[in-house]
């Protein structure tokens, strides 16, 4: 490792360490560093990297990096925007603007008086605005990419003047728009379309209220939105399925947003830092902490865990770890050899994610001289913990799994639903008198998103159960370990979401930089039957069963359906989602691959609903072992 490459980690490390310990013990939301004071109004997603925040007198904040840095712009956004991809995004103000340079420069494409937009993707896109002097509600539709628009008319009944609210639309045919009579008597309506924003129905009207706002549909014909009553000062969240509505919390805190990851998990915001989250539908309500005072405008969630929130004065907050309060795991770092403790290193916690396959840090911390460390910000769910040296060249121990291991399928996960201690971990001590010769090569990963090279994958050198060196791989795949003398090695290839892969190599005259690997990876595999299509919903017990590592779990469709299959720990807990999607009619075969996961019983539900049915839906759960 060069001198200039040794820096830049160490440069990282710090970063990474900094960003830690910038989170409140007693939050599990972080507050981001946003560069502005404008209030923030609107999140848009495009990656997990990759977001954009609109708020007042232009302001459009871009991120790249996972909200470390944002890049700010002083242009048209608004406060509702729409982007499909890096570049390209779209902004109500009131016509509608597109820019295709990140926000730098944007295009008038008309349309009328909007102050809300939503894309599906690149083409599809829907625009609504106020009533107009004719008592309709204007709403616009294009297929072009907003190069022409479709105008909608919606009369009113009765006719005086209406607000718009909010806009969601679950796919090109399925939408719902909420709006509210302004004169008295005062009344929320929320109305629908199936037929792809030509048509609308009322789903759902109520006098003596005022507004209706922030619609969230997590899954067909299941909807929440915020509505509250100016003459009592009450908030409510109402939710509806297949249009049947009910209010399921009220509150004299003004709300403002509300998101749902799905059916049943979902965060709302409000006044005073205010942020809420349910986990059953709307059931109950728990009150998280925001580590802030300031009004909170908008949430949004990328996935089940990762999600920011914008408020005012340009505050940004994240969670990876759905806002859970964190807690702490400590224990003690030794050699395996000799059971000595570790005098420096440090400690990560980090966890999978199974549908980015991105490997997420949620804390870390140094190696006391004693062996110690303390872990203060971990969520509950399952995470990992791995100890590391200071850098690859000290020369000490190689990085090394919980409890004692260098290989990601036998590590132990952990879950800190309480301050865990005593998570000790054993480390394998690096044994090299030095050599002149390296060995290097690729890391490349075979998975249904195409990885060229991986990132983030251990290369370890070992002769018998001595280890020599080892490597991690960058952004360019690449990997070198040095220092090494001739002699037969036995090379490991380690990478969190993947299988491993050993290859012996005899080094004798010369280094070696062609030494590649190639990872499979570890993912569900959905194999359809689409010629066999069953007369009613069923769902079978998983074969094998107790199993170990791997087992199979069938299901039939008898109508195209959205289908969620779902894996939960003995205690209720999420582990892993499987699927979540729509399915055509037919039978499925899931394999599902638990190398990750701990020996135990685990429940595995499926929930199925025919598209555009009022009933019917299927629920289903079934327990399985898993035994290592």
């Amino acid at each position: 490792m060069t001198d200039l490459s040794k820096f830049i980690k160490t440069i990282l490390i710090f970063i990474m360490l900094l960003m830690v310990s910038n989170v409140s013990a007693q939050t599990g939301w972080q507050i981001l560093n946003s560069g502005t004071t404008e209030h923030l109004y609107s999140i848009e997603f495009v990656n997990e990297n990759t977001s954009y925040i609109s708020g007042d007198n232009g302001t459009l904040l871009k991120t790249t990096n996972g909200g470390s840095n944002w890049q700010i712009n002083i242009g048209l956004p608004g406060t509702d925007i729409a982007f499909v991809n890096d570049s390209t995004g779209f902004s109500a103000n009131g016509p509608v603007y597109k820019t295709t340079n990140s926000g730098i420069n944007w295009i008038n494409l008309g349309s009328g008086f909007k102050h809300e937009v939503e894309f599906l993707d690149a083409m599809t896109g829907y625009a609504c605005g106020d009533m107009d002097y004719n008592n309709f509600l204007v709403m616009s539709k294009t297929i072009n990419g907003g190069a022409t628009w479709a105008d909608i008319y919606v009369v009113l009944s009765p006719p005086d003047l209406k607000w718009w609210n909010s806009l969601t639309m679950y796919d090109t045919q399925i939408g719902y728009i909420a709006y509210h009579r302004e004169d008295p008597p005062r009344t929320q309506y929320i109305i629908k379309t199936i037929d792809g924003f030509n048509n609308w129905t009322t789903s759902f009207s109520s006098q003596g209220m005022y507004d209706a706002f922030a619609i969230t549909m997590p899954v067909l014909d299941t909807l929440y939105f915020i509505g509250d009553d100016i003459n009592t000062g009450t908030w409510f969240i109402y939710k509806g399925i297949n249009d049947v509505w009910s209010s399921v919390y009220s509150t004299s805190v003004h709300l403002t947003d509300l998101f749902f990851t799905n059916a049943v998990t979902g965060y709302a915001t409000g006044v005073s830092g205010l942020i809420l989250k349910t986990t059953n539908g709307g059931l109950n309500w728990n009150v998280q902490n925001s580590g802030t005072g300031s009004t909170l405008w908008k949430v949004l969630f990328i996935n089940a865990m990762t999600g920011y929130i914008a408020g005012d004065g340009g505050l940004i907050l994240k969670t990876t770890n759905g806002g859970a309060a964190p807690f702490s795991i400590s224990g003690t770092v030794r050699y395996e050899d000799n059971n000595q403790p570790v005098s420096s290193g440090y400690v990560k916690a980090f966890r999978y994610d199974e549908q980015t396959q991105n490997i997420i840090i949620v804390d870390s911390t140094g190696i006391q001289s004693n062996g110690a460390y303390t872990l203060i910000h971990c969520p509950p769910i399952p995470i990992d913990i791995m100890a590391f040296q200071d850098d690859e060249e000290d020369g000490y121990f190689v990085p090394t799994y919980y409890v004692s291991t260098i290989y990601w399928e036998n590590a132990t996960s952990v879950i800190a639903d309480t301050n865990l201690t005593g998570i000790d971990i054993g480390v394998f001590r690096i044994d090299n008198s030095g050599g002149d010769k390296h060995i290097g090569g690729m890391v490349y990963g075979t998975s249904n998103l195409d990885l060229p090279v991986l990132n983030d994958a251990f290369i370890y050198a070992r002769i018998g159960n001595e280890y020599k060196g080892y490597s991690l791989t960058g952004y360019q795949g690449t990997y070198q370990i040095d220092s090494l003398s001739s002699g037969t090695y036995e090379l490991i290839a380690n990478r969190m979401g993947y299988y491993s892969a050993i290859r012996p190599y005899q080094l004798i005259n010369f280094s070696a930089d062609t030494i590649d690997f190639v990872l499979s990876n570890i993912l569900v595999s959905i194999q359809p039957n689409l010629q066999n299509i069953p007369v009613h919903y069923w769902i079978s017990q998983n074969y094998p069963n107790p199993f170990n590592p791997s087992t199979k779990i069938k299901f039939g469709l008898p109508f195209q359906s959205h289908a969620k299959l779902v894996i939960y720990d003995v205690l209720g807990r999420e582990m892993v989602v499987l699927l979540d999607e729509m399915l055509k009619a037919g039978e499925y075969s899931v394999e599902w691959n638990a190398s990750v996961f701990s020996s135990g019983i685990y429940f595995y539900r499926l929930e199925a609903r025919q598209v555009g049915s009022l009933t019917g839906d299927f629920v289903e759960t079934r327990k399985m072992v898993l035994m290592k």
